[in-house]
Formats: structure tokens, sequence, C-alpha cells
């Protein structure tokens, strides 16, 4: 039929003709801290998977409001299998140059992008559910706003859908009021 295109859709190995399609974007949740919080979870029922959508993103911007308090984040509870810091990720799944931290949660700053109290920083992550391999991987870059310093890492967790997100402080301090997510 006219305008449509052979596909396949997460684990099936058989292709099918489909409507052309895609590239619409969905806002899944949003949330403006109206108090200073620790954590925040958001829950997805059901869990989101590869099946359902092909590239997510997460942006978080905010303050903290003491020293050293190093914002985390969590995936589907994952608390093992968290891997960070520089790699070459193949289309095949195929992981290079990989150093592997193994625990769970996944700083999104550390002592250099956020020194002090009260400092604004944005962490933009972009990831996809790996339907074949069972992990989910993703690009993450934060950035202090306010001294123009920024890391960036790839990283691994080791879940086949998106059950839960999760951001909290891995030492003792808050994500001050109106932080989004």
């Amino acid at each position: 039929t006219d305008g449509f295109v052979l596909t396949t859709k997460g684990a099936s190995a058989n292709p099918v003709w489909a409507a052309a399609g895609g590239g619409a974007v969905e806002l899944l949740d949003y949330e403006d801290f109206g108090s200073d919080a620790a954590s925040y979870t958001k829950t997805f029922s059901p869990a989101l998977t590869a099946d359902d959508y092909s590239q997510f993103i997460l942006a978080i911007s905010g303050k903290t409001d003491a020293v050293n308090a190093i914002p985390t984040i969590i995936f589907s509870g994952s608390a093992s299998n968290v891997y960070a810091t520089g790699a070459t990720i193949a289309g095949s799944g195929v992981r290079t140059a990989l150093a592997v931290s193994g625990v769970a949660p996944l700083s999104i700053g550390n002592e250099t992008t956020i020194p002090s109290a009260n400092v604004n920083f944005t962490c933009l992550i972009s990831m996809t559910i790996n339907p074949t391999a069972s992990y989910l991987s993703g690009y993450m870059t934060t950035m202090n706003v306010d001294g123009i310093l920024s890391e960036q890492k790839w990283f691994e967790v080791g879940t086949a859908n998106i059950s839960s997100v999760e951001i909290e402080m891995s030492s003792t301090g808050k994500f001050k009021a109106d932080t989004r997510l």
C-alpha cells in the first residue's frame, strides 16, 4: 500500500508492512518541586519498554542546598549493574573502553560540577533500551550553569525496561524548591 514501510517492532523477527510514522515526542511526566526535597521517584505502570518507545530523554535542572550534596539517579530500582565513564557502544551492542562502576546510584554530578551549595545545575540524559541485550544505555551531560563546568558520561544499567526513575542525594542535602524533572 502507498505510504507503508517494512518494519519490525521490539524483539519480533518477523517484518510487517505498516503505515509510515514515528518522530512524535510525548511528555511522560513533569515535576516542579514546590519545596525542598531529598528525592523524587516517578513510577511507570506499566513499565516503559523498547516496544513502546525507541528513545527517552530526561532533563533535570535545579539547585542543591548543601556543599557536596551530589545528585544521583536510579533506573528501575537497579542496585547493581551500573556501568559508567567513557565508552564506545557499537550497533551490535559490543562495548569498548568501558570502565565498570558496578554500583548504584549513578551520580549525575560531582564535587567539580557542583562544588558548593546553591549552584544551578542542568542534566540532560539521552537513553534507549537495548531489546536484544536487556540493558538501558545512555549518555549524560551535567553542567554547572553558574561556573560553566560540565561532566559527560556514558552509562548502562542492567534492566530490560524502565519501571521507575528516582533522583536523590547521595549525601546530606536536598534539591531546592523549583527543581524540575
